[in-house]
């Protein structure tokens, strides 16, 4: 697999967890605030993850 599909996967990945998270941090949410920073987390995640593979 090349470096452009491996990051095509993981960006359909992405969305389908951001998907999943928007719908649960709608239900849970209390105040923005704490949504977007959890929003935040998973992307910090996502790209760290990103970082590694192209690492090994």
């Amino acid at each position: 697999m090349s470096q452009r599909q491996i990051l095509l996967n993981q960006g359909k990945k992405l969305m389908r967890y951001l998907n999943v998270y928007l719908l649960a941090g709608k239900k849970k949410a209390k105040n923005t605030e704490a949504f977007l920073f959890s929003l935040m987390t998973v992307a910090k995640l996502f790209l760290h993850n990103l970082n590694l593979r192209w690492l090994i």
